[in-house]
């Protein structure tokens, strides 16, 4: 009975954060991720599909919900963008500087998800391709083998977003047996970047959450596309936990005043004597 305590503190804020979902096609990982936060009302979404217009048709663009932001001053609005499978030619010269801008001057958070049609390698050699944490390799390799297994490094704590029991050997082994994708990108993750999970076939191992900090903001790329096989038999539990930690975790802690000249917040939740 005399260690069944723990401190902790927790932060209370009234910002509903603003999520910017992009895709190019309504696989089933776009649209288990649009319902978990549409359904949320602790984020604010704004979901958008190429072809919705027609097969290959653009983005709208302009202000409000279903269209792409037409300034950087909108985009920057955002504090999470979920950068799906969407094809190069979505984006102009200067809107693809506007999301390296959104990540590395604005501090905002941007998580990869790759797919198996448009592929996120097209945009290798862009502005997107620096915020990436990895590298792609020649002829894009997709590894397919089943069962892939989940292997997430030991030594997540309560703060790590691949953290979802609170309990490292039940965490350990709760990712041991959640439903493996089918494939996964073969890449090779950058120097500096940290891999939170790599996918496991026999020896083989394979980076599949990559995670970086860039400038003032972070970025995570996710190899495969199919979190929602983890709802099997448990529904939301676990596929919800993770993507509002991940996201949380990602994306710039929100300031609780803001405008174009400043942005203000009480800082870090603890201080030591003699910290500023």
């Amino acid at each position: 009975p005399a260690n069944n305590e723990a401190d902790f503190r927790v932060a209370v804020g009234n910002k509903t954060p603003r999520v910017l979902l992009l895709d190019g096609r309504p696989r089933w990982e776009f649209r288990y991720l649009r319902n978990l936060f549409a359904r949320d009302s602790n984020w604010e979404i704004n979901n958008l599909l190429a072809g919705a217009g027609g097969v290959n048709a653009p983005f709208l663009r302009g202000v409000g919900q279903g269209r792409f932001p037409d300034s950087q001053e909108e985009l920057n609005r955002y504090d999470l963008i979920i950068f799906g499978d969407v094809s190069f030619g979505q984006f102009s010269p200067q809107e693809l500087n506007w999301f390296a801008n959104f990540v590395i001057d604005r501090g905002g958070g941007i998580i990869f998800i790759d797919g198996r049609r448009e592929r996120l390698a097209s945009f290798g050699s862009s502005p997107i391709g620096l915020l990436m944490p990895v590298k792609f390799k020649a002829g894009y390799p997709v590894f397919e083998k089943l069962p892939m297994k989940y292997d997430v490094p030991a030594g997540h704590d309560l703060l790590s977003p691949m953290n979802l029991t609170g309990d490292p050997e039940k965490n350990r082994l709760l990712w041991g047996s959640l439903r493996g994708p089918h494939w996964v990108a073969d890449v090779v993750a950058k120097p500096g970047s940290e891999t939170l999970m790599n996918l496991a076939y026999g020896p083989q191992r394979f980076p599949a959450m990559v995670f970086q900090r860039i400038g003032s903001g972070k970025t995570l790329y996710v190899g495969f596309d199919e979190s929602w096989r983890w709802r099997f038999n448990v529904g939301d539990l676990y596929h919800q936990r993770f993507w509002n930690q991940v996201g949380n975790w990602v994306m710039e802690p929100p300031f609780q005043v803001r405008d174009k000249f400043v942005a203000m917040d009480t800082g870090r939740l603890r201080y030591e004597t003699g910290e500023k």
